[in-house]
């Protein structure tokens, strides 16, 4: 059995055995092999029992395997638009989001007995039905996740915080923080591809940066110290003015 893979004995009653350690095994449990070196008189005693049971195996049992690696790139995406108080803007913006998130299995028997549905030979998180359950829940998390990021980080700043959203997902005390002791899985990594505005926030955040432009533009004007326009007359013909206003004076 290789790392990080846990393997499920079942038998007509359920779990019968849990192998967690990597390793060689060999199953026995009752069940003569000539290969286990019972003999052959165990394999005639095997095949007279099968022909009184149709060919089959006094019991029926069967090995299942779940692989308890990081399991990455679970697309996920906004429906709809969800809303993001930006302290920055100071206003209510509409944005779509969209990313990868990684799933890690804590408890495998959690996972089996609550998540995997029974009869089944095969369960990925590949499959869109699979995936459909857990994808709403975690849109609801995510959503919650970074409103609360909202009083400290922009919008354009949040992919460079998906470590801290992840920790906040798996915090959520409904939808998806809720996997680990409800299904033995729990949300090990997020990444944001792209967060975009809607057409109306877009607008919203062109006019703000617009208006905060002529804002700087006011201010550096007010701030540049004042310029007087030069006479046209040469100072040469302003003294002379000067001093022929002086003469009239002291002869009058």
């Amino acid at each position: 059995m290789p790392e990080n893979t846990a393997a499920f004995i079942f038998s007509e009653s359920g779990i019968e055995n849990v192998i967690t350690e990597p390793g060689g095994y060999e199953y026995r449990d009752g069940e003569k092999s000539v290969l286990a070196g019972d003999g052959i008189g165990s394999l005639f005693s095997s095949v007279a029992s099968r022909f009184t049971f149709g060919g089959q195996p006094v019991e029926t049992k069967y090995v299942a395997f779940v692989n308890l690696r990081e399991i990455r790139g679970i697309k996920f995406g906004t429906p709809a638009p969800l809303v993001y108080n930006d302290k920055f803007y100071g206003v209510d913006l509409e944005i779509r989001a969209r990313g990868t998130m990684s799933l890690k299995v804590t408890d495998p028997v959690r996972f089996v007995r609550n998540y995997v549905p029974a009869n089944v030979t095969s369960y990925a998180f590949d499959n869109p039905k699979v995936r459909e359950q857990i994808l709403s829940e975690f849109v609801q998390s995510f959503i919650v996740a970074i409103n609360s990021l909202s009083d400290q980080y922009r919008i354009s700043q949040l992919p460079a915080h998906a470590n801290d959203i992840a920790t906040r997902v798996r915090n959520d005390e409904t939808n998806a923080g809720t996997w680990r002791n409800r299904f033995g899985f729990e949300v090990s990594g997020v990444g944001i591809e792209s967060i975009e505005f809607d057409e109306e926030s877009r607008q919203l955040v062109r006019q703000f940066a617009s208006n905060k432009m002529n804002v700087f533009a006011y201010e550096a004007s007010r701030r540049r110290p004042a310029t007087w326009p030069r006479s046209s007359r040469s100072p040469k013909a302003s003294r002379t003015t000067v001093s022929v206003m002086a003469a009239a004076c002291s002869s009058a």
